[in-house]
């Protein structure tokens, strides 16, 4: 399907979605001069960096969102959060440093990743979803309550048994059974 019509008021949110169905082809091309007039232009491109491995970048875009108003919002910024936090905690690792720097336990550490974690998997709109649930799963990952990341993450193993994410509740409770 070719898109050309510049006139169509509707062209760049096509081209947008197109972006999205494609997943992601075109999307460095597409998706950066539309974060202004498409909020959802923005999360794609972090989502996009995010499955290239351009941790960096996506945390840079989600930095700019100052004030989440979308579950989807939150949970990128608690998991560019995570990712950036891990990634200086296995630099500083690296070299030699057993402790995380003040900026990343303060407001981009896991302590706060943990709270927007937890923000959405309690929300009204989110408690009983999956994607809710997740999010409850990270919060007792990140704080450490191991047992009530099994009882989230089993609560919805019907559902995502054949993701990613299936292997991850196994893997995991595998560990935990040792």
């Amino acid at each position: 399907m070719s898109v050309s019509n510049a006139d169509n008021p509707y062209y760049d949110l096509i081209r947008h979605n197109l972006v999205v169905f494609r997943n992601g082809e075109n999307a460095l091309d597409v998706l950066p001069p539309l974060m202004d007039d498409i909020p959802e232009a923005r999360l794609n491109l972090v989502i996009h960096y995010l499955k290239n491995g351009d941790h960096v970048k996506a945390y840079q875009l989600m930095t700019q969102v100052h004030k989440p108003r979308s579950a989807t919002e939150y949970i990128l910024k608690a998991v560019v959060t995570v990712l950036m936090a891990q990634a200086q905690t296995q630099s500083q690792t690296h070299f030699g440093a057993h402790m995380l720097a003040t900026n990343v336990q303060e407001k981009t550490g896991l302590g706060h990743a943990a709270k927007l974690f937890q923000l959405v998997g309690e929300s009204e709109s989110e408690i009983n979803t999956i994607s809710g649930r997740q999010c409850m799963a990270s919060y007792h990952m990140l704080t450490h309550s191991y047992e009530n990341v099994i009882i989230y993450l089993d609560s919805i193993k019907d559902f995502v048994s054949s993701t990613d994410g299936g292997l991850v509740l196994f893997l995991f409770q595998k560990k935990v059974n040792k």
